[in-house]
């Protein structure tokens, strides 16, 4: 009992330690707008930050090993008992187990609910790991039972899991089930403490019932870590409030529905994660997804987008990330309240990245989008707010279009595109500002109408047709005083005409020149090349 006081106790204080580190990190943020004499007190705010954050974790160690030492006194209840909607299942409770423990007990193996096969664990009825049960699974093999007669799934409820070396696979009884339709076994973590580190998964989860394949689900807080993942319904599914949950190094492929999956998700940091050859997205970002960090993700080959982020509720970052060969956009964000998208590389993409519906508070900062098809960036929806700064736009079919929409683009590179800048809105609330709008093969600006534009300080050279374009006459008197400009075929400016109708914009183009995927390659020869090795990225 004084252990477990001691816990809740060490909890309290790493939550209150854990917000006020927040509130800290807040208050810095704002800290360079101040005066000249903030500057010791950010200073200090930066060591008690670090002060704090370091409480915080002392907290959460202590909690951890408390709650540890507690079970391990003990050994697990381990039960065969009909539990829930799932009839007659093993149960672990109260204790400490290892896998090989709960197959060997004699309830389980007197029934045949699991068989030994060298290093290899076959379960044929449900895994039940419950409240206070602390179980491990190290250096083995587990099968789940996943034939038309039975769906066995492992679950989690209010238990602290231990994962080292191990692999978890559904099993039809000649091998992995590759059948995703009729459903097949899944793994479900909820309100659990999980120590993952060395986890192969291979062929879970199918669409009935939310049954995605691995979920980690409400509650559930630790590390997972070097994590692999193939041929899931949903590879990684990821599903509500999850505290403090560190996710590094997993490797997704070959999922039915997305790679991975984040459901409403707060407080989730996700790093160094690959998901490729998915049939719909690599990473879907949906619900109301808030406070969630990915970095260092590598989103390629999927049929879908690269990143997709819908509906999130807001502070939802993706960063220092790469996009590639995707059927859809490389990221695409809609509905979705402060995303920043900062510092990723986007290519060869249907698509670099777009913006559609209201999206408010977003911003695209120091990325590289190359050799897309359709816009770099697309902004298309009257309800955002976008800024863009210090991008790279190059060899796409558009370098910047804006369809509706406010925005803010400065301090860009927008080069060697079909048109540099595409502005198709009739009243826009758009600002350009020191952007290098130079040698596209069309235009430097294409543009419905020149009224209410702010364009100042731009570089606008070397655009094969001309400096601007536009398509109003009435609006075409001279904007361009504070710019360096120069004229290309038709001048600095003309009204806009289509250059011919029987000629597509890829026609005036030189060849190989567009959609360069890298230096001295053609997008066409990055898609002949998938076709005979699916794995062949192609990163300029």
């Amino acid at each position: 009992m004084r252990a477990e006081k001691r816990a809740k106790k060490a909890a309290r204080k790493a939550e209150k330690a854990a917000r006020r580190a927040e509130e800290l990190q807040a208050a810095a943020a704002l800290a360079p707008t101040r005066r000249r004499r903030s500057g010791r007190k950010l200073a200090g705010l930066g060591l008690s930050t670090i002060a704090l954050l370091g409480a915080a974790g002392a907290g959460v160690w202590f909690y951890l090993q408390q709650r540890n030492d507690e079970v391990d006194r003990r050994p697990a209840d381990v039960t065969v008992e009909a539990f829930g909607d799932f009839g007659t299942a093993i149960v672990i409770r109260n204790g400490a187990a290892s896998i090989n423990e709960v197959a060997a007990t004699p309830a389980v193996i007197d029934r045949g609910l699991a068989t030994f096969d060298g290093d290899t664990i076959t379960f044929t009825r449900p895994l039940i790991a419950g409240e206070a049960a602390h179980l491990s699974i190290v250096d083995w093999n587990i099968r789940l039972r996943s034939d038309p007669e039975a769906i066995v799934p492992f679950i989690a409820q209010g238990a602290d899991i231990k994962i080292r070396n191990a692999s978890i696979s559904s099993w039809d009884g000649t091998g992995i089930d590759a059948e995703a339709g009729d459903g097949r076994a899944y793994v479900h973590l909820e309100d659990s403490l999980l120590d993952i580190d060395g986890l192969t998964v291979n062929g879970l989860g199918g669409p009935e019932r939310g049954r995605y394949g691995l979920a980690v689900a409400n509650g559930s807080t630790g590390t997972i870590n070097n994590v692999t993942v193939r041929n899931g319904h949903v590879g990684l599914d990821l599903q509500g409030n999850l505290p403090l949950l560190m996710i590094d190094s997993v490797d997704v492929s070959g999922s039915t529905l997305a790679g991975i999956r984040m459901a409403s998700v707060t407080g989730v940091t996700l790093s160094a994660a690959s998901t490729v050859e998915s049939v719909g997205d690599g990473l879907l970002i949906e619900g109301s997804t808030s406070d969630t960090t990915v970095t260092g993700v590598d989103a390629g080959a999927n049929d879908g987008h690269g990143v997709s982020i819908t509906g999130a509720a807001g502070n939802v970052v993706i960063g220092d990330s790469r996009m590639f060969r995707n059927g859809g956009r490389g990221i695409s964000v809609a509905n979705t309240r402060g995303v920043s998208l900062t510092a990723n590389t986007v290519w060869a993409n249907n698509g670099g990245i777009g913006f559609t519906g209201a999206n408010a508070s977003a911003e695209v900062r120091d990325s590289a989008v190359t050799g897309n098809r359709g816009g770099g960036i697309e902004l298309a929806s009257a309800g955002s707010s976008v800024t863009v700064t210090g991008n790279t736009l190059d060899h796409n079919e558009f370098g910047l279009r804006i369809a509706d929409g406010s925005a803010a683009v400065e301090l860009n590179s927008i080069t060697e595109n079909g048109v540099g800048v595409l502005l198709e809105d009739t009243s826009p609330q758009v600002s350009f500002t020191l952007n290098d709008i130079a040698g596209n093969f069309d235009t430097g600006f294409q543009l419905a109408e020149a009224d209410g534009l702010d364009i100042e300080a731009n570089r606008i050279v070397r655009n094969t047709h001309a400096a601007f374009t536009v398509q109003v006459a009435s609006a075409s008197e001279p904007f361009w005083d504070n710019n360096e400009v120069d004229g290309g075929r038709f001048g600095v400016e003309r009204i806009y005409k289509p250059l011919r109708e029987d000629r597509a914009l890829a026609d005036l183009i030189p060849v190989p020149a567009y959609f360069f995927a890298e230096e001295g390659r053609a997008f066409a020869d990055l898609e002949q090349q998938a076709q005979q090795d699916p794995t062949a990225a192609g990163q300029p």
